[in-house]
């Protein structure tokens, strides 16, 4: 009864903002805020109908609904992350739109279709849209399309979830989607944010206001709504632990995407940002944080995507030691080697390791090695981006070292004589 009453509230807030988004779209010709409020309503339409397609009417019915209203929340979260970074048009919006049609072809004739075809339609053409997705934010990156893709990896997760778990019944809705729908929440007003920035150089309001801003709703709106989430969870239970833990972890990285609007701020703010928004999850999973940090002049001098390139090699290294490592320790270094006129930084911890012992990761020979995975090739490419070295230490058993060395002159736009 009180899961039930949960559910009720939150398709009532839902209703609100999609009611609000439809509002602000019609009267600004918004259409990706029109697709964000049509993802809203499908996901109130899914759970609404719900106990009728468990019990109220025949499977096959029921069965077919429910794939419908699926595939339509497939198509307006599609359209809503595209428009997001401005991507909805020419063969993006032809794909979109097949991928649609077929789904609801194939939900129709049912029995007819080859078996799992619904499944594996939607899978491909989800992933495809989702690679040119992360193809555009790679090379026009900005921090709102890295939370597109951010929202649309854990979007693609989630739905191939779904249909896993439906198999050849009816959709259901899960704990996962009102997590879900956070993430649209956040996406949606950090557009709305970037949206709303005045054109002209002369009335652009500084940078770390707007973050500051954004902070707040995140904090003050959606982190109180996780807290009541949460809360209504059964804790007692291991995967709804394993669940709270994992929306921490996220709620996390989206706090330092938005840390990470300020392109102007320094790599010394950025790190102080991540000993901050990581301190808890390392509690939270036994881990001590030991942070080591020297020559904060030269911390200081180094800002703009160089900051940045630092902040997300070490928020992921950060992220794999609480994910993986089954570790007790884990310490932070970033500090100037004079010897070699580099700025280094270092995240090692005490855990299990990674059978490979010491290995040098350089951007040229990314493909050579087929057993990193994709978080090792993400640092290295990082790496790239700021014309360094990554190493990794990471003997079996004894803990595991990820090194940054990068050349001062590449990345300190003032650095100070030592």
């Amino acid at each position: 009864m009180q899961s039930m009453a949960l559910m009720a509230v939150i398709a009532a807030v839902a209703i609100a903002l999609s009611l609000h988004a439809l509002h602000a779209g019609w009267r600004h010709g918004d259409r990706t805020a029109l697709a964000y409020a049509a993802a809203l309503l499908c996901w109130v339409v899914l759970w609404g109908i719900q106990p009728a397609a468990e019990g109220g009417v025949s499977g096959s019915i029921g069965r077919t609904l429910t794939r419908v209203v699926y595939q339509a929340s497939i198509l307006s979260v599609t359209m809503f992350l595209l428009g997001a970074v401005h991507g909805w048009g020419g063969f993006r919006r032809a794909l979109t739109l097949l991928q649609a049609a077929l789904g609801v072809a194939l939900a129709l004739v049912q029995g007819a279709a080859p078996q799992h075809a619904w499944f594996w339609m939607n899978a491909l053409l989800s992933a495809s849209l989702l690679l040119w997705l992360a193809h555009t934010v790679w090379h026009h990156g900005s921090p709102l399309g890295w939370m597109a893709l951010l929202v649309g990896v854990s979007g693609l997760g989630l739905m191939l979830t779904d249909l896993r778990l439906a198999g050849d019944g009816a959709i259901t809705v899960s704990t996962s989607h009102y997590f879900y729908l956070v993430a649209l929440f956040v996406l949606q007003q950090a557009r709305t944010q970037s949206t709303d920035a005045p054109a002209s150089a002369e009335q652009t309001p500084p940078v770390n206001p707007e973050r500051q801003r954004l902070a707040q709703e995140l904090h003050d709106g959606v982190g109180s709504h996780l807290a009541s989430i949460i809360s209504a969870l059964d804790l007692d239970t291991p995967w709804q632990r394993a669940t709270a833990a994992s929306l921490n972890e996220c709620m996390a990285e989206l706090k330092l995407l938005v840390d990470g609007m300020d392109s102007q701020a320094s790599l010394l703010s950025h790190l102080a940002s991540l000993r901050y928004r990581m301190q808890p999850l390392l509690a939270a999973a036994g881990i001590e944080l030991r942070w080591q940090i020297a020559d904060e002049a030269v911390l200081e001098s180094v800002r703009g995507d160089a900051a940045l390139q630092f902040l997300r090699l070490a928020q992921e290294a950060m992220a794999n030691v609480v994910r993986h490592s089954g570790a007790s320790q884990v310490v932070l270094t970033c500090c100037q080697v004079e010897a070699r006129q580099a700025l280094m930084l270092e995240i090692a911890d005490n855990g299990v390791g990674i059978p490979a012992g010491l290995r040098t990761v350089h951007p040229d020979r990314l493909g050579e090695d087929g057993n990193a995975g994709k978080g090792l090739r993400g640092m290295a490419r990082r790496a790239q981006r700021l014309g360094g070295l990554l190493l990794i230490d990471a003997a079996h058993g004894q803990g595991t070292c990820i090194r940054l060395l990068t050349p001062l002159t590449a990345v300190a736009s003032a650095a100070p004589a030592a």
